[in-house]
């Protein structure tokens, strides 16, 4: 298969691996040959917390889920890289070789500000997918703080 990019980009927490999620790695697969994942470590979530900050899964459990997810696509090349602090994302994305990043409707903002980094580094600015939200069967978008939410009322 003929990819668009050689190397593509994206990253988040991937807490409670969901739909959302797959698409998001289906998408970077079916466009990227190389695939570089930005996974926010557990250092990063001190730092900055998010809605119910201590039931995050572990930083090594996410990254099995996400690997084991990936394992179906043998030609595509998966990097991960453990964001241990707030800031290192933009960082490595407006100093790397990427081409383009995949994002969702909630981190389009992130990815203008890397273009923005870019563009001050001299560097090209990246292509920017976006995918859209994937609905629950209620209808609300799928959201791992939102599972996180539903596990603690349990």
């Amino acid at each position: 298969m003929k990819h668009k990019f050689k190397i593509i980009g994206l990253g988040g927490t991937f807490d409670r691996f969901h739909n959302g999620h797959k698409l998001m790695l289906d998408v970077a697969a079916y466009f990227g040959k190389e695939i570089h994942l930005g996974l926010i470590g557990n250092s990063y979530l001190i730092m900055r917390p998010k809605p119910l900050n201590k039931i995050i899964q572990n930083y090594q459990a996410r990254c099995d889920t996400i690997s084991d997810y990936f394992k179906k696509y043998k030609e595509n090349i998966l990097r991960i890289t453990e964001l241990s602090s707030p800031g290192m994302d933009q960082k490595l994305a407006s100093e790397s070789s990427l081409e383009a990043l995949i994002v969702s409707q909630e981190t389009l903002k992130g990815a203008l500000l890397i273009n923005k980094n870019r563009i001050a580094n001299k560097k090209s600015c990246l292509k920017i997918l976006v995918i859209p939200f994937v609905l629950r069967e209620n209808g609300s978008n799928e959201s791992s703080t939102k599972l996180r939410y539903e596990d603690s009322n349990k």
